[in-house]
């Protein structure tokens, strides 16, 4: 794998095409580029395609790649639940590690099963997504704070939550109240046990990190009637993606 990515790398700084360099016969002339590359840039060039990359991407799920980019889940890891369990997903990763199914395989256990689970959220918040069966019961739960304040006229889930999406970037809340009250519902919000930190709070707006990473965006806007708040719910506060 070195060995590719270093070439890789030559071929990028080439002086003038790589296929023009093939053509003259000085391509192996190139520090890093053998004649195995050689071979490899030929075949490219004439079909467009590589048959040992076919063959490999055959041999194993493609999701396996992804599974190695969980930490502590390298390639020996990655074939043997694949073998043992038909894991081929990060998703499938977490739901063999929550039901008990990893501790045992050669080299798993108990520990290993909770690293596992701990790399994974760590991974899904690296890559800024959140699973909606992840995020869904989160907001769910703030709403339902929020509307028990007694100032609250009414809260309500937005952007891609609200459109059930397969994963979510954050949560959006939006909320409807007298403008006066505004600041003691972002103060409460701010205090919510499920929060870690603030990460941004003005007049209509408050920006908060959850306990497991997850951000949620809140906006408060004035009382609204039933029709302006449908209507309008989409310009109060843009959807993310």
């Amino acid at each position: 794998m070195r060995a590719f990515r270093s070439a890789a790398q030559a071929i990028e700084n080439l002086p003038e095409p790589c296929v023009e360099m093939l053509r003259k016969g000085t391509l192996t002339d190139v520090p890093r580029l053998g004649k195995g590359i050689a071979r490899r840039v030929a075949e490219l060039a004439e079909t467009g395609r590589l048959a040992e990359l076919e063959e490999l991407r055959a041999s194993g799920p493609r999701g396996l790649a992804e599974i190695m980019r969980v930490e502590g889940m390298g390639p020996r890891s990655a074939v043997a639940v694949w073998r043992a369990l038909g894991v081929s997903t990060v998703d499938e990763l977490e739901a063999a590690a929550l039901e008990g199914r990893l501790r045992g395989l050669p080299r798993f256990g108990a520990r290993k099963e909770e690293k596992v689970l701990a790399a994974i959220a760590a991974y899904r918040r690296a890559r800024g997504r959140w699973k909606l069966t992840v995020a869904l019961p989160h907001a769910e739960a703030l709403v339902e704070r929020l509307r028990a304040l007694p100032r609250v006229l009414r809260v309500e889930m937005r952007g891609t939550l609200r459109r059930r999406r397969d994963t979510v970037g954050d949560i959006d809340l939006l909320a409807a109240a007298r403008p006066r009250d505004a600041p003691g519902i972002a103060e409460a919000f701010a205090t919510f046990p499920s929060v870690r930190e603030v990460i941004a709070r003005g007049a209509t707006k408050t920006s908060v990190r959850l306990r497991d990473g997850i951000q949620v965006d809140l906006r408060i806007v004035g009382p609204l009637g039933q029709s302006v708040w449908i209507d309008n719910l989409h310009r109060e506060m843009p959807t993310r993606t």
